[in-house]
């Protein structure tokens, strides 16, 4: 039975373009407290932190997207820097460009600054939270979750799941994991801890999180309406994250990687008409831990160790 709260051509389209990718292997502005969800803290090995909340498209009939960017630290500062190859990967980015030199070079420090610097990537996507623990640790209303739409930022395993129920025609959930009404289901997020690595460091497992059984409606058709009215288009969302050109060449400066890179930077700058920055856009290059939430930092959601051989490869293909 069609669902009314899904585009059926859309997500045919959308399914079809997670499918391409399938088989192509591999071959803030804004307030983020209020705009994105934290992510999920981690259990321990045996024990996982449960949460659950229900993905949905946004008013533009996007479903979720991925994106790329650069992000270390810097005089004790992080920085974030969203990556050009997000909009197209033939597009010219500063900081691929710089690793894949830094690599190449040859140097064991130059070596270690490319991984420093080296592109990575992540999903964004509307989230209706329908339970997250959390709540109870705060009397802040504004804090709690439970019964809001946030974009919820999510790495690679997490995306492996979701994207399975979009390309399995057979067996897979298809549209109605995004669908907010009864033939709707919710994903549950089961986070525990990995074993320690040799070097002591610990990331979140998402091994056992899975879409829910049984199909369930997030509210009467009124309170749906209002639910999808608090969905964020994710293009624009994404786009917000973009650093001016100016900031982005002081960036460079500050990290003394300019000479690497300033005449590709000058080249590039007279081939192309830049697109323009939207006014809201942040001009700030750096920013405190605290003002991204630690969902980049503190709550890594995946070891980024690669050998060298692994990181040259990813490097050749920039």
């Amino acid at each position: 039975m069609a669902s009314k709260w899904i585009n059926k051509d859309l997500f045919t389209r959308f399914q079809e373009q997670k499918k391409q990718e399938q088989d192509n292997i591999p071959n803030n502005s804004g307030n983020r407290l209020e705009t994105v969800w934290k992510n999920p803290d981690r259990g321990t090995v045996d024990k996982p932190k449960i949460y659950e909340g229900r993905f949905l498209q946004d008013t533009a009939g996007n479903f979720y997207e991925k994106y790329f960017y650069h992000m270390f630290n810097s005089n004790e500062k992080w920085c974030f820097v969203l990556c050009e190859k997000t909009f197209d990967m033939s597009n010219f980015c500063p900081w691929c460009t710089t690793s894949s030199k830094l690599y190449m070079s040859g140097n064991k420090a130059d070596k270690d600054m490319a991984r420093n610097y080296k592109r990575k990537e992540r999903y964004c996507g509307n989230w209706y939270i329908v339970d997250d623990p959390r709540d109870v640790e705060t009397d802040d209303e504004e804090r709690k979750s439970n019964g809001k739409v946030k974009i919820y930022e999510f790495p690679s395993k997490v995306e492996s799941k979701v994207k399975n129920e979009v390309t399995d025609s057979k067996n897979g959930l298809g549209p109605d994991i995004f669908d907010p009404g009864k033939d709707g289901y919710n994903f549950i997020i089961k986070v525990k801890a990995t074993k320690p690595t040799a070097d002591g460091k610990i990331f979140p497992d998402y091994a056992d999180s899975i879409f829910s059984r049984r199909p369930t409606p997030l509210g009467t058709d009124i309170e749906i309406k209002k639910i999808m009215e608090q969905t964020i288009n994710l293009k624009e969302y994404i786009r917000s994250m973009k650093m001016n050109d100016d900031n982005n060449e002081t960036l460079l400066k500050s990290e003394m990687v300019w000479d690497i890179v300033s005449n590709e930077w000058n080249e590039n700058r007279r081939k192309v008409t830049r697109t323009t920055v939207s006014e809201d856009v942040s001009d700030e290059s750096v920013v405190d831990n605290d003002s991204i939430d630690n969902n980049f930092t503190n709550t890594s959601t995946e070891s980024t160790d690669q050998s060298d051989e692994d990181l040259l490869k990813e490097l050749e293909d920039l």
